[in-house]
């Protein structure tokens, strides 16, 4: 065993506001459930959700050392690949990938650290992302000739929605959920984020927005505007892929060493239309002035801020996707 213990709040999270969430879709709507993305070495989201996944695709890195030890990384992917081998012998699960490496690389690159090729030739119903590092610093990515190219974390989603567009494309459907958790720290620096929004779509929002929370202290100003970064960058990328992206309220907490993060949960439903581009359903400006859900040790409440008004939001998983355009109109054929 490694020694690994779990994090109270996210434990609630997994339980509390995933859990529910693909009960629903896989008891109630009647949906096969593939899982992609980053399950830990002991695998524990896998083992929290197994009754409701067919299949898994996952990445691990193995060591998160500041100098890499391989040893200690090949033991570790050991213990998760026999978790997800025992679970496949014992027919939970229809089959399981796994790459060692970070995502980003593999998925960039097309193949892991022992050179197996990333291929993905089915649709994935969930993704479970947790990016640790600045979505506005590039990832430098070295080829097989050693040749550097640099990326954006953004490039990374980007490539994952396109590859599940033109698997819906031959299928003529595609539904997921989409799990991604962030790090505050990306938008510490105002300086940061005025350029980040300074040529977006969102450039507009983005002024009025800073004036209405300027008098909040720094670091609450700033999980809001990384909040609406996400929201403009997540929804422009989901909608020139063919995805009808839908937000569920933004969870907000504090995790391992005091880092505060953000779990930002997104409905995705293909749109098959001349224009090969998808709708967008929500206004923007009434997602960003929703409070943010705090999860503590035992349950999820609403975040309050006590000087600035903010809107109710649901605290139901079930209850928020069943408000859901998209849901209604696709999930429910």
């Amino acid at each position: 065993m490694s020694g690994f213990i779990d994090h109270p709040i996210k434990k609630v999270i997994r339980e509390q506001w995933c859990k529910p969430l693909l009960k629903h879709i896989s008891e109630k709507l009647g949906y096969k459930l593939t899982y992609f993305g980053l399950p830990g070495i002991e695998a524990i989201d896998i083992l929290t959700w197994i009754e409701y996944l067919t299949k898994v695709i996952a990445f691990e890195i193995g060591d998160y050392s500041k100098i890499y030890n391989r040893n200690k990384a090949n033991a570790n992917l050991n213990r998760l690949y026999s978790i997800l081998n025992n679970l496949e012998n014992e027919n939970k699960l229809e089959s399981f990938s796994l790459f060692q490496g970070n995502l980003e690389e593999i998925i960039l690159k097309g193949y892991d650290q022992n050179g197996a090729k990333f291929h993905q030739d089915s649709s994935v119903r969930i993704y479970n992302l947790d990016f640790c590092n600045s979505l506005t610093a590039p990832l430098k990515i070295v080829d097989i000739h050693g040749n550097v190219s640099e990326y954006y974390k953004s490039e990374v989603i980007r490539k994952l929605l396109e590859i599940q567009r033109d698997i819906a494309k031959e299928k003529k459907e595609s539904k997921f959920i989409f799990f991604l958790t962030v790090h505050s720290h990306f938008l510490e620096e105002e300086a940061q984020a005025k350029k980040v929004f300074s040529g977006s779509l969102y450039k507009e929002i983005y002024q009025t927005y800073l004036q209405e929370i300027n008098h909040l202290k720094e670091s609450e100003r700033n999980t809001r505007l990384l909040r609406l970064y996400l929201i403009s960058t997540l929804s422009q990328q989901f909608c020139s892929c063919q995805f009808i992206p839908e937000f569920f309220p933004t969870l907000y907490y504090q995790g391992t060493g005091g880092n505060r993060l953000l779990c930002f949960t997104v409905l995705g439903s293909y749109e098959d239309n001349p224009a090969s581009v998808a709708p967008f359903y929500q206004n923007t400006e009434l997602l960003i002035n929703e409070k943010f859900l705090q999860p503590t040790v035992s349950k999820i409440v609403h975040n309050i801020q006590y000087n600035i008004i903010e809107d109710d939001c649901k605290i139901d998983p079930v209850f928020a996707i069943q408000e859901l355009r998209s849901y209604n109109e696709k999930w429910l054929k």
